[in-house]
């Protein structure tokens, strides 16, 4: 299940132990955030039951995440 969202990448909770190294690379998919794409390991932590991991977008198929803001690159063309 997906845990946190940010402009980023996700943290997303499996529930069972899994062993992951860091950087290693994963589709993902989260139906509820229509969201899928690829990302790369960035830390593990487990408790007695599942795995967080920490995820970083290598490519992401979703331009709208709801709650996460959105920037925009100011396009202002300054001349001399």
């Amino acid at each position: 299940t997906s845990h946190n969202v940010s402009v980023d990448g996700l943290m997303a909770r499996i529930a069972r132990i899994i062993q992951v190294p860091i950087g290693q690379q994963l589709s993902f998919s989260f139906k509820d955030l229509e969201l899928q794409g690829e990302a790369e390991v960035v830390w593990i932590e487990h408790d007695e039951h599942s795995t967080l991991l920490g995820l970083k977008y290598l490519h992401l198929e979703r331009d709208f995440i709801p709650g996460v803001p959105r920037f925009v690159r100011d396009e202002t063309v300054l001349s001399a």
